[in-house]
């Protein structure tokens, strides 16, 4: 084979891996501008038919469905506790549904309780410099 020849053949060969570098790392060049700018901004993916699999769905239930779906169970908890014979539970009127609170009294024992810890640990503190 001729020296021309084969400078020829190893040029045309140069060139085309030349293109395929280039195109290969414009490819590389986009990629890490969709991480960057994705890490860049954390509430917001890169756009894209990829991006979309990625997001966070948005679901659960609006606050009407559940209501119905909560009626639809009482309904069938009624018809349960119909056909075993129980009678509903009738609700309290007054302080339904009231917080229970402590009275002042039971409140200062415990301030009294945990000041005398607090003081028993201190002096033990300070025993130990």
């Amino acid at each position: 084979m001729k020296l021309s020849t084969l400078i020829h053949k190893i040029s045309t060969q140069l060139k085309r891996a030349e293109k395929l570098a280039a195109k290969y790392n414009a490819k590389i060049e986009s990629l890490r501008g969709k991480l960057s700018s994705s890490r860049r901004k954390p509430g917001k993916m890169a756009r894209g038919k990829a991006a979309v699999s990625r997001r966070k769905k948005k679901g659960g239930m609006s606050a009407a469905g559940r209501a119905r779906v909560a009626a639809a169970q009482r309904k069938r908890w009624a018809a349960v506790h119909a056909r075993l014979g129980i009678k509903p539970a009738a609700r309290k009127k007054n302080g339904a549904g009231k917080r229970r609170s402590m009275s002042a009294a039971g409140r200062a024992r415990i301030a009294a309780a945990q000041r005398k810890r607090w003081a028993l640990f201190h002096k033990k503190k300070a025993v130990r410099k």
